[in-house]
Protein backbone atom coordinates (compact mmCIF):
# COMPACT_ATOMS: atom_id res chain seq x y z
CA UNK A 1 0.00 0.00 0.00
CA UNK A 2 0.57 3.77 -0.04
CA UNK A 3 -0.68 6.42 1.61
CA UNK A 4 -1.88 9.96 0.16
CA UNK A 5 -2.75 12.40 2.83
CA UNK A 6 -4.76 15.83 2.32
CA UNK A 7 -5.81 18.28 4.28
CA UNK A 8 -9.42 19.19 4.85
CA UNK A 9 -10.54 21.92 3.48
CA UNK A 10 -10.79 25.71 5.06
CA UNK A 11 -8.01 24.73 7.84
CA UNK A 12 -6.85 28.38 9.25
CA UNK A 13 -2.85 27.32 8.14
CA UNK A 14 -1.02 25.49 5.68
CA UNK A 15 0.77 22.57 7.17
CA UNK A 16 3.73 20.78 4.94
CA UNK A 17 3.51 17.46 6.85
CA UNK A 18 1.87 16.07 10.15
CA UNK A 19 3.81 16.09 13.08
CA UNK A 20 4.95 13.66 15.41
CA UNK A 21 2.21 13.55 17.45
CA UNK A 22 -0.52 13.16 14.47
CA UNK A 23 2.05 10.11 13.01
CA UNK A 24 1.72 8.29 16.59
CA UNK A 25 -2.24 7.98 15.44
CA UNK A 26 -1.66 7.15 11.78
CA UNK A 27 0.79 4.74 12.38
CA UNK A 28 -1.50 1.76 13.68
CA UNK A 29 -3.80 3.13 11.45
CA UNK A 30 -1.60 2.40 8.62
CA UNK A 31 -0.71 -0.90 10.43
CA UNK A 32 -4.26 -2.05 10.27
CA UNK A 33 -4.73 -1.71 6.83
CA UNK A 34 -1.08 -3.28 5.97
CA UNK A 35 -2.45 -6.34 7.67
CA UNK A 36 -5.54 -6.80 6.02
CA UNK A 37 -8.20 -4.62 7.98
CA UNK A 38 -10.74 -2.12 7.29
CA UNK A 39 -10.77 1.05 8.25
CA UNK A 40 -14.58 1.08 8.16
CA UNK A 41 -14.61 -0.84 11.80
CA UNK A 42 -12.41 1.58 13.77
CA UNK A 43 -14.63 4.82 12.23
CA UNK A 44 -13.08 4.92 8.37
CA UNK A 45 -15.36 6.52 5.58
CA UNK A 46 -14.43 3.14 3.55
CA UNK A 47 -12.15 0.48 3.78
CA UNK A 48 -9.04 2.67 2.86
CA UNK A 49 -10.11 5.81 3.62
CA UNK A 50 -10.14 8.17 6.94
CA UNK A 51 -10.32 11.27 8.58
CA UNK A 52 -7.54 11.88 11.47
CA UNK A 53 -7.61 14.97 13.59
CA UNK A 54 -4.46 16.11 15.06
CA UNK A 55 -4.30 15.00 18.59
CA UNK A 56 -3.80 19.48 19.51
CA UNK A 57 -7.17 19.64 17.53
CA UNK A 58 -5.56 22.24 15.08
CA UNK A 59 -5.55 20.05 11.82
CA UNK A 60 -7.72 17.07 10.13
CA UNK A 61 -6.12 15.07 7.57
CA UNK A 62 -8.03 12.71 5.39
CA UNK A 63 -5.44 9.56 4.27
CA UNK A 64 -6.05 7.34 1.54
CA UNK A 65 -4.58 3.98 1.39
CA UNK A 66 -4.06 2.60 -2.23
CA UNK A 67 -3.70 -1.45 -2.67
CA UNK A 68 -0.18 -1.97 -4.88
CA UNK A 69 -1.19 -4.94 -5.90
CA UNK A 70 1.72 -6.56 -3.97
CA UNK A 71 1.82 -9.80 -1.45
CA UNK A 72 0.78 -8.77 1.73
CA UNK A 73 3.74 -8.91 4.01
CA UNK A 74 2.07 -10.64 7.02
CA UNK A 75 -0.26 -13.01 5.26
CA UNK A 76 2.02 -13.44 1.82
CA UNK A 77 4.21 -16.10 3.55
CA UNK A 78 7.32 -14.14 3.94
CA UNK A 79 7.97 -15.95 7.24
CA UNK A 80 7.87 -19.30 5.86
CA UNK A 81 11.44 -21.00 5.53
CA UNK A 82 12.26 -21.41 1.41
Amino acid sequence: YYYTLFLVKNQPFVVTEPCSKTMTVMFPIMEAVRSGGDLTKIGGESKYEKTVVCPDGCVIFKMTAVPTGAKNFHTGGFYEKA
